[in-house]
C-alpha cells in the first residue's frame, strides 16, 4: 500500500474523485474514530462520535491543500499528524456547540475568515518551516506545545510562540504599510 500522504495527495488533487480517496479514508477511519471517541468522552457526548468523524473527514477534504502542504511523508508521522488534527477538530466542534448554546455569534463568517487567512498566507515569510508552523497553528489549530512536539520542527514551545509572534507582527506591518500606501494614493 502506498504511504498515507501519497493516497491523500492523489485524493485531494483529484477533487475527491480518485480511488485513492476510498483507500485513504478506509485506512485512517479507525484512527479518526478512536480520537473522536476519546474527545467525545471528554465532553460527555459519546453519541456524537459519528458526527465528529464526519466533521473531521469533511475538514480533511475542505482544507486539503493546506493539510497536504504540512502532512509528513512517513505513514506513522502522517497518522500522528491526522490524530492531532482530528482531536483539534473534535474539540472545535464542541466549543462551537457550546458557544451557540450561549447565544454567541462569530464576529466574522467562516467564508470571510477563509479569505482573510488566504490573504494572510500570501504574506507569509519565504522560510518553509515558518510557513508550516503558521499553518499548523492558525489553520489546523495545533497548540504551540503540539507543534514543538513534532521532532522535525526542532523547536521548543517557547520557540514556536516566538516564531508565531514574529510572523504575525511581520504580516501586520505589511498590511499596515499597504493601508498607509493606499491612503496616500487616495489623497
Amino acid at each position: 500500500m502506498p504511504p498515507i500522504s501519497e493516497l491523500y495527495g492523489d485524493c485531494i488533487r483529484s477533487g475527491g474523485k480518485h480511488s485513492a480517496c476510498d483507500e485513504f479514508f478506509r485506512t485512517v477511519q479507525p484512527v479518526l474514530r478512536r480520537v473522536c471517541w476519546r474527545v467525545a468522552r471528554q465532553y460527555d457526548a459519546p453519541e456524537d462520535v459519528d458526527d465528529l468523524v464526519q466533521e473531521v473527514s469533511l475538514k480533511l477534504i475542505a482544507s486539503g491543500t493546506s493539510i497536504l502542504a504540512s502532512l509528513p511523508a512517513r505513514t506513522e508521522a502522517a497518522l500522528a499528524y491526522l490524530s492531532v488534527l482530528a482531536a483539534n477538530s473534535a474539540r472545535d466542534f464542541f466549543r462551537a456547540r457550546r458557544a451557540s448554546k450561549r447565544g454567541t455569534q462569530p464576529a466574522i463568517s467562516l467564508y470571510d475568515r477563509a479569505l482573510l487567512l488566504t490573504r494572510i498566507e500570501e504574506n507569509l515569510p519565504e522560510d518553509r518551516r515558518e510557513q508550516v508552523v503558521f499553518r499548523l497553528y492558525y489553520r489546523q489549530g495545533f497548540t504551540a506545545k503540539e507543534i514543538a512536539d513534532i521532532p522535525a520542527m526542532n523547536l521548543t514551545t517557547k520557540g514556536v510562540e516566538s516564531m508565531i509572534f514574529r510572523i504575525t507582527r511581520g504580516i501586520r506591518l505589511r498590511f499596515q504599510e499597504r493601508a498607509e500606501g493606499s491612503a496616500k494614493r487616495a489623497t
